[in-house]
């Protein structure tokens, strides 16, 4: 059960992350999710994802122009590994 919530907060903060207009920083979006360690936040992160917060969040705001003009969505796999 605590992993399977664990999994919903980081999903969470995922989205808040590909959202090119949420201007919070990384650290404050981990903190409004629950995680008051930076650091455990991005290595539980990078562990569900594959990526870390800050790459997803650069390659988003680098590829968001260019996914509404091609009119695609970022869909990523955020519940890929529930239930591991």
């Amino acid at each position: 059960m605590t992993r399977y919530i664990q999994c919903r907060r980081l999903a969470a903060a995922r989205r808040r992350l590909e959202d090119p207009s949420d201007l919070n920083g990384i650290g404050e979006i981990a903190t409004q999710h629950g995680f008051n360690n930076p650091a455990h936040f991005s290595h539980r992160f990078r562990e569900l994802f594959g990526i870390s917060p800050r790459e997803l969040r650069h390659g988003t705001r680098q590829h968001y122009s260019r996914d509404l003009e091609s009119g695609t969505a970022m869909l990523g796999p955020i519940f890929r590994q529930l239930g591991r």
